[in-house]
């Protein structure tokens, strides 16, 4: 019975985790055999996020904690202080597997980790990570590139980011897409909410100022101009300390505050009913290292909107409409391309909706089961 090491830790972000704590969860139901150490720094009980999460896990019998006796803060705090391969952790296992980028220790092998992507080394000004942040992710690449048996990357586009970047790594990275919650396909129970004028455009997800939000204002103002007061509304249901800049001065500064409606962060039962009653997706990114939104909006029947550049045109295959993110007239004519009635031709929609099946969580932590074997079947690649 293998025993794996999970640092916990990784999987406490409110949304670029979700992928991962998804796919923990079916991971950890297909290996039923394995034991499963999730390993948290001391102060991981203050994450909400963290431990809602571990309370999905109630019903599985096959894992354990382990808590670590010092906090984040201070890993962090010894990382910028340039120290190399922060203390081992002190849990002997069989395979090592953490969902950053970083290594558990220069001991703790065989480990796998993963790179979602290089936006805080490709584009730091407009990267979510703050200086600290983007100088930890560095060092985390750095000691993950010298002591992973393999890399896992989330989409074709950041292997060969990864690859260009770190080319001692080419050899040892592995391509798992992320999956999506099963939620995303099933029914849809009524709700009554408070959901922006029909018809709405919708996008969602954590501000920053690669996420382009600025100029898919601006593209919705002049498309709105041009196609006249039917054109659907505009719903951004958004969050993060960059709100100000990236969503609200722009809305005021094209006048559309009657027409874009800033919603909070909703609970997914409520984010699926909000999405299915969209008119489409808007995702124009500057850079993704896979667009979630676009498969979820896809499992929906959605059309979707998004960038030609990074891995959403990967994910969006040839059923998104595709812009130039960095320009606005662009963004506008994808947005009455959008609008157009024949985006809702029952076979466009059950097309999305098939393509969407392959991006599961469950097909992900097959991928990912299949793997743990093959590091666990050749030791001496540690």
């Amino acid at each position: 019975m293998p025993h794996i090491a999970v640092y916990a830790e990784d999987l406490g972000g409110l949304t670029s985790s979700t992928p991962s704590r998804e796919m923990l969860r079916h991971l950890l139901h297909f290996r039923s055999q394995d034991l499963f150490t999730l390993v948290f720094c001391k102060d991981s009980e203050a994450n909400e996020h963290l431990q809602d999460y571990l309370t999905t896990l109630s019903h599985l019998p096959n894992w354990q904690t382990y808590e670590l006796p010092f906090s984040r803060r201070a890993y962090n705090a010894l990382s910028l202080l340039g120290a190399r391969f922060l203390p081992a952790i002190p849990v002997e296992a069989d395979l090592y597997l953490r969902f950053d980028a970083g290594a558990m220790g220069r001991r703790n092998r065989p480990l796998i980790n993963l790179v979602a992507d290089l936006s805080a080394l490709r584009q730091p000004r407009a990267a979510s990570l703050k200086w600290h942040g983007r100088l930890l992710f560095r060092r985390a690449l750095r000691d993950g590139a010298e002591i992973a048996s393999r890399t896992v990357c989330i989409s074709a586009f950041t292997a060969s980011d990864v690859a260009e970047a770190f080319p001692q790594l080419a050899s040892r990275l592995t391509v798992i897409r992320n999956g999506i919650a099963d939620d995303w396909f099933e029914e849809v129970t009524t709700m009554k909410e408070n959901s922006p004028p029909r018809p709405y455009f919708i996008w969602y997800g954590f501000v920053s100022a690669r996420k382009n939000l600025p100029r898919l204002i601006a593209g919705y103002a002049a498309a709105a101009d041009a196609f006249g007061p039917e054109f659907p509304h505009l719903a951004l249901i958004a969050h993060g300390p960059d709100m100000r800049k990236e969503v609200l001065e722009p809305i005021e500064a094209y006048g559309v505050a009657q027409r874009v409606h800033v919603v909070a962060p909703q609970p997914l039962e409520r984010l699926i009913s909000f999405v299915s009653k969209a008119r489409g997706l808007v995702f124009p990114s500057l850079y993704e290292g896979f667009g979630m939104p676009v498969v979820e909006a896809f499992a929906r029947g959605l059309p979707v909107l998004t960038s030609r550049f990074s891995a959403t045109a990967e994910i969006g295959s040839d059923l998104a409409e595709y812009c130039d993110p960095q320009s606005v007239s662009s963004i506008r004519d994808g947005l009455i391309r959008l609008a157009s009635p024949k985006q809702l031709e029952p076979e466009r929609v059950a097309a999305r909706k098939a393509y969407a099946r392959q991006f599961t969580a469950g097909s992900a932590a097959r991928a990912y089961s299949t793997l743990i074997d093959e590091v666990l079947s050749r030791p001496s690649a540690a």
